[in-house]
């Protein structure tokens, strides 16, 4: 039996007679596009802010908005919005945090642990309050494999509508529901984009096609 490390942030997997397989004894799984691995935290200075810490956490939700562009009555994002927005009248500036290609909504919140940093950096006083949006940037897709009308099937790492411009064209449609039902400031100055691979392809264009 050989145990396979695959990156410095202790995911792995076992092979068994060439047979791959996860750990039965680690219940601490994430998903990447079509494959599941262990995993396991050691703390320590690179990895603080991968820890649910005990601090205020904000609020994960799993939205549904109108894609007209993409001409879907029903798509999926995942949005974090800070501790104490419910319970406050304050608005927030807006993070657009894209995922990489076979990735989708998901992808930032459970694979990245997007919301364990953002819970620790804000109560650090090292990031402001925010609120994220993380899309999925499937323009082909209404959500994660299986949890919209026929979509049960196998997760790709090559998706269709992905690099061709769909998404781009269609981002305005997820920037109009965010601005309309949460306290977002709607200027320049508090909007933010940024992406991983394929989601900082996605963020150089519609950067480049909404300066504002």
């Amino acid at each position: 039996m050989r145990q396979i490390f695959l990156n410095e942030l202790h995911t792995y997997c076992f092979y068994v007679d060439g047979m791959r397989m996860l750990d039965p004894s680690n219940v601490y799984m994430i998903r990447d596009i079509a494959t599941y691995t262990n995993y396991f935290l050691v703390d320590g200075e690179l990895s603080q802010n991968y820890f649910v810490r005990e601090v205020p956490h904000g609020t994960v939700s799993k939205v549904w908005y109108p894609s007209p562009t993409l001409s879907m009555e029903r798509r999926r994002m995942t949005v974090y919005t800070p501790a104490g927005y419910e319970d406050s009248n304050k608005q927030y500036p807006v993070l657009y945090l894209l995922h990489g290609a076979g990735g989708d909504e998901n992808a930032w919140s459970e694979l990245g642990r997007a919301i364990q940093i953002l819970d620790n950096l804000i109560a650090q006083g090292k990031a402001e309050p925010m609120i994220v949006v993380m899309p999925n940037g499937n323009g082909a897709q209404g959500a994660v494999l299986g949890e919209y009308p026929n979509s049960m099937y196998k997760p790709s790492f090559a998706n269709p509508k992905t690099m061709e411009g769909s998404f781009e064209k269609a981002f305005p449609d997820i920037m109009k529901y965010v601005e309309s039902h949460y306290r977002t400031i709607n200027d320049k100055n508090h909007r933010a984009i940024a992406g991983l691979s394929m989601g900082g392809f996605h963020s150089l264009y519609i950067s480049a096609n909404n300066p504002d």
